[in-house]
């Protein structure tokens, strides 16, 4: 999630947003955005992993947290205690994403 797609506001449950950062978009920090139920996530190749988060994306949403560096989103996932998510380091992430 880009500063070009993050809105310069933020709604609950966030509080803030980075003020220095430019945001030109439409989406405040604090959305809960999901994956549709129309989409099948069983055909997007996911792995084991990967199908897990996108079924709690689709199940139940995800909320805009942060944007993670110069131009992506960071997703942190309860898969286990330091299992951090990055779409430049997980197909599975940038996929995900891709169907919020």
């Amino acid at each position: 999630m880009s500063r070009l797609l993050l809105a310069p506001e933020a709604v609950w449950p966030a509080y803030s947003f980075d003020m220095n950062d430019r945001y030109e978009g439409a989406v405040p920090m604090g959305s809960l955005l999901a994956i549709p139920p129309d989409v099948k996530i069983d055909h997007l190749g996911l792995s084991e992993k990967g199908m897990v988060v996108a079924r709690a994306a689709q199940d139940y949403g995800v909320y805009v947290v942060d944007r993670g560096g110069d131009g992506g989103i960071t997703l942190k996932a309860a898969l286990d205690a330091d299992d951090f998510l990055y779409p430049d380091r997980w197909t599975d992430a940038g996929i995900i994403v891709k169907h919020l």
